[in-house]
């Protein structure tokens, strides 16, 4: 179960993460 919990917070952050990137390029190209 905790396995569990850290692999959905873990993939969370992870799409966080890019989104946040995604974000500044679209800045970028903006």
């Amino acid at each position: 179960m905790l396995k569990l919990g850290w692999c959905q917070s873990a993939m969370a952050d992870a799409r966080d993460h890019v989104f946040e990137m995604t974000e500044k390029e679209i800045n970028i190209f903006l």
